[in-house]
Parts: structure tokens; C-alpha cells; sequence
């Protein structure tokens, strides 16, 4: 170690010194590159999953998606939604595209999966199943049956793909301000003023 650092420390005095820091600051720059390009990654899965699970209804949009926390959701408040929701409201099916959300947006953007999770999709769908007696929720509702979990999956997947290219506008307004460290409430009301103008032009 003490060697490492004292190389590490003549490196930095022949670049500083001799080079004028040139390779310092061109690592600098790099490092710097790099921590912003996670930094857009992880605002094109979070501005998707928030405005996905806004444009659903779902109470959660603002949390980033989980199996836990979608069933928690479901439980605490799956009779309330039932009612305020259109019907069928089709509940796991909303959570599903949600969860979906993040993912195709990555996958979109960039050529590899490093924030969201492809797996929580069917880890959730089959802890609902298995706590379907203390959900209250109706984990088939929509015409499905058991033995479709993948057709299911891959329709999911296919929505929230649908949703995020129609709102692909507000979307990248998202990603933008989320980048930027604004507010959940300031999120809301982008989302809130590009649907009013989306419809006014109707």
C-alpha cells in the first residue's frame, strides 16, 4: 500500500508539475462523464416509473417500483382504488405495467439494465397470488388465467413500452427536472400541464 501510494504520489507531482495536470483533469472530466451519465440513467427510470404509474392512478407513482411495496399498495388501498379506478380496474394489471416502466425505458436508452429490474414484474405477480385471500384483489381480473403468466408479462411490458412513447414528450421533461433534484410536486404539475395542453389540441 505504502508503495502504491507513493507512486500514486509521483504521478500526480510529474503531471501537476510537469505536465501542467493534463492527464488530472482529463481524468477528472471523465470520472465527472461518468457520474452524470448514471445520474441520466437513473432519471430515464425514475421519470418513466413516476409518470406511468401518474397516468395509471396508482397512489405509489413517487416510490421507486418494488414487489413489497406494490402489494402494500394493493392491500392498504386496492378497495379504494377499486372504486375511483374505471372498471375493471384491473389492478395487478396496472402495477405490472409500473414495474414495467422503468425497464423499458433503460432498455430503450441504453444497451444494458443497471437500475431497474426486469424480475420484480413476476416476483410481485406471484406473491400476489399466493396472498390473493388477504389482498382482497382479484389477481385474474382481465380475462387471465394461471398458466398465461408470461403472455401476461410480456403484454404488460408491451403497455408500458406504449405509454412512454405516447408520452414521450412529457417524459424527457421529467427526466430533465428530476435530473435537477426538483420536487414531487413539481414533477405532478408538468405532468398535469402537458395533459391539459395534449388534450386541448384534440
Amino acid at each position: 500500500p505504502l508503495l502504491l501510494f507513493g507512486l500514486l504520489a509521483f504521478a500526480w507531482g510529474f503531471d501537476r508539475y510537469s505536465l501542467q495536470g493534463k492527464y488530472g483533469t482529463a481524468l477528472a472530466r471523465g470520472v465527472s462523464r461518468l457520474l452524470d451519465r448514471d445520474l441520466q440513467r437513473e432519471a430515464t427510470a425514475e421519470s418513466a416509473s413516476f409518470l406511468v404509474g401518474y397516468v395509471l392512478g396508482l397512489p405509489s407513482m413517487a416510490f421507486v417500483p418494488s414487489a413489497n411495496r406494490a402489494l402494500d399498495m394493493v392491500e392498504e388501498l386496492g378497495e379504494q382504488m377499486e372504486r375511483l379506478l374505471p372498471q375493471p380496474a384491473r389492478l395487478v394489471d396496472r402495477v405490472l405495467i409500473w414495474q414495467f416502466a422503468p425497464v423499458a425505458a433503460e432498455a430503450q436508452e441504453y444497451s444494458d439494465l443497471l437500475v431497474s429490474d426486469p424480475g420484480l414484474p413476476v416476483q410481485m405477480l406471484r406473491a400476489a397470488r399466493r396472498k390473493e385471500a388477504t389482498l382482497g384483489v382479484d389477481t385474474l381480473q382481465g380475462g387471465w388465467s394461471p398458466d398465461e403468466e408470461e403472455l401476461r408479462l410480456r403484454w404488460a411490458y408491451g403497455e408500458a413500452k406504449r405509454l412512454l412513447k405516447r408520452y414521450s414528450g412529457v417524459r424527457a421533461q421529467l427526466q430533465a427536472q428530476m435530473a435537477a433534484g426538483v420536487s414531487v410536486g413539481d414533477c405532478v404539475v408538468t405532468i398535469e400541464e402537458e395533459l391539459r395542453n395534449q388534450w386541448a389540441a384534440v
